[in-house]
């Protein structure tokens, strides 16, 4: 297994840009010897586990938030009614 480089803009915009033609533009350059990359190790594994850590967190502290803020704003309705309809009028 070897890892290719991404193909020049130019050469990709005029050979188009399907999964085909992007597949035998990878095995070309593995073959010709163009390759330029050195494989990933264990570090990209980690800095891409602790990056969908602090993503998911983000996301669920949005959720959290969001959620808070619609029962405060929905608290004081809900209350009223609760409370029967000679609470509203006071």
């Amino acid at each position: 297994m070897v890892e290719v480089n991404q193909p020049e803009r130019a050469e990709r915009r005029r050979g188009g840009t399907s999964d085909p033609i992007d597949a035998y533009a990878a095995a070309r350059a593995a073959l010709s010897g163009r390759t330029f990359s050195a494989p990933k190790d264990e570090t990209v594994t980690g800095i891409r586990a602790l990056h969908n850590v602090v993503r998911s967190t983000v996301k669920a502290r949005t959720a959290a938030i969001n959620q808070v803020g619609h029962i405060l704003v929905g608290a004081p309705d809900a209350a009223a009614t609760a409370a029967g309809p000679c609470a509203a009028r006071r």
